[in-house]
């Protein structure tokens, strides 16, 4: 993906690139991610296909704001949480962050058994009970890491914080979980250690 990405760069910072080429190249190689996040913020696919359509608009609208070179993925990433937030205050409701945290789960190697999705829905319930329940301070910062991967210092830019206050949410959030979690066999991974 970063070879896409510098190529976009190039394409921006040549300035000969049309309107339809950049938002071709960025709709190509983001919009999946782009619609992923907005997703998971707004539990709407219609409203997370506005937004993602809004996310690119507004990018184009201030492509002249972004510094080729820089992290595209995490400007683009802010300018999404962004939307989403506002499509989150025009529903006026802050109940609406869902999507699955795979990457909160141990992965499996072989196939489970009955027995075990079973078990691993209750679990999935329960960590989404657990998640839904943290503050937005605290649950978007939870989303970017674990269910999209994120490093610390790309939250930060995306949120607007410094990357000490990025650590100190994720781990006070970490921490309510694991209470919350703690008589299930939910498993929390982070997607950085081993």
């Amino acid at each position: 993906m970063s070879d896409r990405i510098t190529e976009i760069d190039r394409l921006i910072q040549s300035g000969q690139a049309t309107d339809d080429q950049i938002v071709e190249r960025l709709v190509d190689v983001f919009y999946a991610d782009l619609y992923y996040l907005s997703i998971s913020i707004l539990r709407d696919a219609d409203e997370a296909e506005d937004a993602t359509q809004e996310t690119l608009i507004a990018a184009l609208t201030h492509l002249h704001k972004y510094q080729p070179g820089t992290n595209l993925k995490a400007w683009l990433y802010t300018i999404a949480v962004n939307t989403s937030r506002g499509f989150l205050r025009k529903r006026g409701s802050q109940r609406n962050l869902r999507s699955r945290l795979q990457g909160l789960f141990a992965q499996r190697e072989r196939l489970p058994t009955p027995e075990q999705t079973a078990l691993q829905s209750e679990q999935d319930a329960q960590l989404w009970l657990a998640v839904n329940a943290l503050s937005e301070k605290h649950r978007l910062p939870v989303l970017l890491r674990y269910l999209h991967g994120l490093r610390n210092r790309e939250i930060a830019k995306i949120l607007g914080v410094n990357e000490g206050t990025v650590r100190s949410r994720l781990h006070y959030a970490c921490r309510k979980l694991a209470e919350k979690l703690s008589r299930s066999e939910v498993v929390l991974k982070d997607p950085e250690r081993p």
